[in-house]
């Protein structure tokens, strides 16, 4: 009779563990964030990327880097149906410049995104951000970064490690 049962047992015991591991493990950053209830639309002429500096620099509130970490770690803060491109120029050490070019489409009513891009804040030239697409007005803006042409424009050489 305890041999009949062992593999019931453990088959319940496994898929308790599986949804245990599931629902502990860390959600892909990638992903847009949870919807709210209570999304108001945004007017169809107010500016998709917000309040762009005259300098051009973008709105922190609502797209930005985590200027404390040490590479770019992009937040995005719109609405559902937003259509962003992002593209960061940088200079890693095996030399020359290189573009790394993401699209993020907030679909599902979907608030945000988080892309831990990976890319050195020291190695980059410039981040700049294209809104295509969603309700609002289209622009660009660009992300201040601390890197290579740094926040004031002063040049800073690459990480020589």
């Amino acid at each position: 009779m305890i041999i009949r049962r062992t593999p019931l047992i453990l088959a319940l015991c496994s898929a308790s563990l599986l949804a245990t591991a599931a629902s502990c493990s860390p959600p892909n950053e990638r992903e847009s964030t949870v919807p709210s209830t209570h999304l108001t639309p945004r007017p169809t002429d107010a500016p998709i990327l917000g309040e762009v500096s005259a300098s051009g620099d973008c709105d922190p509130e609502v797209i930005d880097i985590d200027h404390r970490k040490p590479s770019a770690d992009i937040s995005y803060t719109g609405r559902p149906g937003d259509a962003i491109d992002i593209r960061i120029v940088h200079e890693p050490e095996t030399g020359g410049k290189q573009n790394t070019d993401y699209g993020i489409r907030l679909d599902g009513g979907a608030m945000g995104w988080q892309i831990p891009s990976g890319i050195p804040n020291a190695t980059i030239h410039e981040i700049v951000v294209t809104a295509v697409g969603g309700t609002g007005v289209p622009g660009e803006c660009r992300i201040p970064v601390n890197g290579i042409n740094g926040i004031n424009g002063d040049e800073t050489p690459p990480p020589t490690n």
